[in-house]
């Protein structure tokens, strides 16, 4: 009786001490508190002019990087854009990403205004890894 008390013990308070253990650890980029190195960074940028019916459109694409090696093999996720100048919010889901790079574009864009995004990795529902990632309309 003894032995099958101390193994129910042993059963309800082990992981609750893993847990503990955990609680500090910040290197998994799915991580809301991660602090390792960023995601996301910025490849290139620049401006095609265009004419439309609303006027010139300077049209701001911004080349980003995600660096993929920072995730474990087959990992799905969304990487979630939000512009920061207006909050527009984009989701880019993995499997429509091909390889590490992504283009983000906004349009009627003022020229040597800078552009910023903030760039989140999320994973069901959850907010990880994010960075700013910023360009100027030259």
């Amino acid at each position: 009786m003894r032995f099958t008390l101390t193994l129910l013990l042993i059963a309800l308070l082990g992981p609750g001490c893993v847990k503990d253990e955990l609680e500090g650890l910040t290197y998994n980029p799915f991580d809301p508190a991660y602090d390792g190195p960023p995601v996301f960074s910025l490849e290139t940028s620049y401006v095609d002019i265009l004419t439309t019916p609303q006027g010139i459109n300077r049209r701001l694409t911004q080349r980003m990087r995600m660096d993929r090696s920072l995730l474990l093999r087959n990992t799905t996720f969304v990487v979630q854009c939000v512009r920061l100048n207006d909050g527009t919010v984009i989701d880019l889901l993995s499997n429509s990403l091909e390889g590490d790079l992504f283009n983000l574009v906004t349009d009627f864009t003022q020229q040597g205004a800078e552009y910023c995004w903030e760039l989140r990795l999320t994973n069901q529902g959850s907010i990880g890894a994010r960075n700013n990632v910023c360009s100027t309309a030259d």
